[in-house]
């Protein structure tokens, strides 16, 4: 697996719980630094500096001025983040998973590119603004960026079929079975090392290899 991107420079800074935490935020609405503030309990000269971070670091960029300076996000940055943390996971799958390796393999991911077309960014988009809005509403652990990658594909592998099949055609999957196999593999670095750890404990005399 060839790794071909140029600049990771917005990864490690969505990898930053802060400013991945404000990233949230704008994503369902509080897109300027006072509203933000607000929403997170911050002060707001504090917020106004990390989105200077997140302003270098491409990740939004300024919006049409109103009364105070509001900011709209970058998806083209935010979402080849996202590709990326999925593609240095596969590449480790081949690398260490052996009993993994061959499926992904088989899929021929040898850059970014290939798991855009396998993973619809528009899924994507909808799922984060899907997600900082239940967030906020129910609350609960707070996940960072790769975490929260892992996450969706956890919740994708889980999916109903109905809720599949759905998710398929408002999507335009056009490789179902690659999707699901992404999925399935991403899923097992969910709990696949706990669920051996334990299966380890409860058996006597055997060992399995991950």
């Amino acid at each position: 697996m060839t790794r071909k991107m140029a600049d990771e420079r917005p990864l490690k800074v969505l990898r930053n719980a802060t400013f991945w935490e404000i990233i949230l935020a704008i994503i369902r609405g509080k897109d300027y630094a006072t509203a933000i503030a607000k929403d997170l309990g911050k002060k707001q000269p504090t917020v106004t500096e990390q989105l200077q971070v997140l302003r270098k670091s491409q990740l939004i960029r300024p919006a049409k001025r109103e009364k105070a300076q509001r900011y709209e996000l970058n998806w083209e940055a935010i979402l080849r983040a996202f590709y990326e943390v999925v593609f240095e996971a596969l590449d480790f799958v081949l690398k260490f998973r052996k009993h993994l390796a061959p499926a992904i393999s088989h899929l021929k991911i040898n850059s970014v590119q290939d798991l855009e077309k396998i993973i619809p960014e528009e899924l994507i988009k909808s799922f984060l603004k899907e997600y900082s809005t239940t967030v906020a509403a129910f609350g609960g652990k707070k996940k960072a960026f790769d975490e929260l990658v892992f996450s969706f594909f956890c919740a994708l592998s889980n999916l109903e079929r109905q809720h599949w099949n759905l998710l398929c055609k408002k999507f335009n999957v056009s490789n179902e079975k690659a999707l699901l196999i992404v999925a399935e593999v991403l899923e097992f670095e969910i709990y696949g090392i706990e669920l051996t750890a334990l299966t380890d404990c409860l058996t006597i005399g055997k060992r399995r290899s991950v």
